[in-house]
């Protein structure tokens, strides 16, 4: 089945994706972004219908009414409030359907300090794949969203000097930080216990300041994820990825003024899974080749590994390192 079949069938399953909630038992709701990643590793029509049959009757929750308004832009106190999220839903696709995509994330993007960690990253990686898919419907969840699990960056975590390199950052907090821990199970509320602890402020340096600073975090998250096989790390991976795809699909976003709010964002996840020190990095054995994992991954029901597979498959276009190709292979193996 060609392309334009597959997109077809993507913005029918993404659709009808709308009857579903925000969050399922224990996670968000993951089935329009794995089957958006699904389409671009080539599913066919039939897998992609396939995954969404899945989720419908082992996931998903019927989505939930808008029971109160709220006015365009004013969102206030809806701004870090899930329960919030049907209500913002309905004026994000209002806004969208008035004014586009492109003009309605740019505002609402804009409307708040960037501030990439609410939702475990999430709305993040969600905008990118509905950028990506061209779908305005997921675009307005994506945002609302984003609204919804807004997670508040104190001031002063910028008191401190850059650091040299994302390495050396990460080296300085685990000196500081390592073996962090916290009772809590949901990322966000760990990050939010980070972002509590007066000694985050304190070891945090500043963001790095090289050219390719975004390039810099995606290698960073990578070593992390490959030395910890961790599940927050793993949307360290796919979040540096997403906010790659936003900045491309929106140009002119002020990347240089969200440097900082990335890499804030970026060193609490890495406390909160405990700040490990890095280890010089063995190189991996040879894997199996790339169509054989993506084969591999068209059939798997695990959400996350199929979005993993997918950043590492495009950062290794990107970059050809064998570490993204590796992973990929690890977590395909271990899936079940």
């Amino acid at each position: 089945m060609n392309a334009p079949s597959r997109h077809t069938e993507l913005h029918a399953l993404l659709d009808a994706n709308h009857e579903f909630s925000l969050m399922h038992s224990d996670t968000t709701n993951h089935c329009p972004m794995a089957l958006t990643a699904l389409a671009e590793m080539g599913a066919e029509p039939h897998q992609l219908r396939a995954f969404f049959d899945f989720w419908e009757s082992e996931r998903a929750q019927p989505a939930e009414a808008a029971d109160y308004d709220i006015g365009w832009g004013r969102w206030d106190e809806a701004v870090g409030r899930l329960d919030a999220f049907p209500a913002l839903l309905r004026v994000m696709e209002e806004r969208v359907a008035a004014r586009g995509v492109e003009e309605t994330a740019r505002e609402v993007l804009g409307s708040l300090p960037f501030s990439p960690g609410g939702g475990a990253f999430h709305p993040l990686i969600r905008l990118a794949f509905a950028l990506r898919a061209g779908h305005a419907g997921e675009a307005a969840a994506a945002l609302a969203y984003y609204l919804s699990s807004y997670l508040r960056l104190p001031a002063g975590l910028d008191a401190n000097a850059p650091t040299a390199s994302a390495e050396d950052g990460l080296e300085r907090l685990s000196q500081a930080l390592a073996g962090w821990n916290s009772p809590e199970y949901w990322i966000q509320e760990r990050f939010e216990e980070v972002l509590a602890d007066s000694r985050f402020a304190a070891a945090l340096p500043g963001a790095p300041q090289t050219p390719d600073w975004l390039d810099a975090l995606a290698r960073a998250a990578l070593r992390v994820y490959w030395q910890t096989d961790n599940f927050t790390a793993l949307h360290m991976v796919t979040a540096t990825l997403a906010l790659r795809d936003v900045l491309e699909h929106l140009p002119g976003l002020p990347a240089e003024e969200w440097r900082p709010a990335l890499w804030q964002t970026f060193c609490v996840a890495y406390v909160s899974i405990g700040a490990p020190a890095l280890e010089a990095d063995e190189l991996p054995d040879e894997q199996p080749a790339w169509p054989l994992l993506l084969q591999r991954a068209l059939n798997v029901r695990n959400e996350h590994v199929i979005k993993l597979v997918y950043a590492c498959r495009r950062e290794f276009q990107r970059s050809g390192d064998v570490f993204y190709h590796a992973a990929a292979a690890r977590a395909l193996w271990d899936a079940v």
